[in-house]
């Protein structure tokens, strides 16, 4: 019976048949990964994919083809097969894992793509095919903690675009003392907040700070001695 089979009822059965079959169930636990991208078709590959996973080494001879499933458009999906083919043959996980982490520094998720940054880091220079898509997380990234994770990575994997990360803090910096003199309450707040999250990396902001500690919105003021004393402790 396939796993790609129409009916909901003989999928189960043929999933249910093959935990039975050990290592001999690698080559039709491979059919599973080709089954349709409707709801119980992914069902069906992300089964096929943790059971390969179990198998282990004993199922490499399939190894390239959980490759290519690290390259699919559904997160879960592309995941599940990192995971199993992290188990099945370790070198050949490290060498998709860029790809893999490299499709979710698009995520519209900021915590999804700060995950992503920090994954590629540790790869260090196995991860070299993501530098582009790092060094447009560090210089255009609306999130501050996936432009530092960004910053972070690029220093891991390619040490010579160290200097790039100081110059996009002090960029924000700038930005960030601009927000605080602006006649919004809640930009003047946020900003604060933003410094405060650097530390010692925002020391330029600190005139600006004190100055805040004045101004006529008690939240702001509490926001900005809260920012001091995380960059002069």
């Amino acid at each position: 019976m396939s796993l790609t089979a129409a009916g909901e009822e003989e999928r189960r059965w043929a999933l249910n048949g093959l935990r039975r079959h050990g290592a001999d169930a690698a080559e039709p636990l491979r059919d599973g990964l080709a089954a349709a991208a409707d709801q119980p078709g992914r069902e069906v590959r992300l089964w096929a994919l943790r059971r390969l996973g179990e198998l282990g080494a004993a199922a490499r001879q399939v190894g390239p083809a959980v490759r290519a499933v690290c390259a699919d458009p559904d997160r879960e999906v592309r995941l599940a097969a990192f995971d199993a083919l992290l188990r099945i043959d370790t070198r050949a996980a490290v060498q998709a894992a860029a790809g893999v982490y490299a499709a979710d520094l698009a995520s519209p998720v900021a915590e999804q793509r700060a995950e992503a940054a920090n994954a590629l880091a540790g790869l260090g220079a196995d991860a070299r095919p993501a530098v582009p898509q790092l060094a447009a997380r560090l210089r255009d990234d609306p999130a501050l903690v996936v432009r530092l994770a960004a910053r972070d990575a690029l220093r891991r994997i390619d040490p010579s675009s160290a200097g790039v990360g100081e110059e996009v803090v002090a960029r924000f910096v700038t930005d960030q003392v601009a927000h605080l003199r602006s006649n919004d309450r809640d930009r003047r707040r946020s900003a604060a907040e933003e410094l405060g999250k650097l530390g010692p990396k925002a020391r330029a902001a600190v005139p600006a700070l004190l100055d805040a500690l004045s101004g006529p919105f008690a939240e702001v003021r509490q926001a900005a001695a809260a920012a001091l004393e995380r960059i002069e402790p």
